[in-house]
């Protein structure tokens, strides 16, 4: 799993929420691509993703639509369930 994006910051703040406000989804569209990719790869159902990685499938489904923060965790267990490699960039 790669994970890749830009984040620009405000010079005279370090919260992302001056920079994008209430627009926290574009943030998050990165990760939720990524995630549905390794689903759709798998050729699972949200349902079996989900059973898979310990949630729920509407938690899936808000993920792969950019509504739902993803923990460090999450991400790192459907990494090592589907045997892939985590990796984040700040640019």
């Amino acid at each position: 799993m790669k994970l890749e994006w830009s984040i620009m910051k405000n010079r005279r703040t370090n919260y992302l929420s001056d920079v994008y406000p209430g627009d926290d989804e574009y943030l998050r569209m990165p990760v939720a691509f990524e995630v549905k990719s390794v689903r759709d790869e798998a050729g699972l159902t949200q349902k079996e993703f989900a059973a898979k990685i310990g949630t729920s499938q509407s938690a899936v489904a808000r993920i792969e639509k950019g509504r739902q923060n993803v923990g460090i965790d999450l991400l790192l267990k459907i990494a090592d369930v589907f045997g892939k490699k985590l990796q984040i960039y700040f640019n």
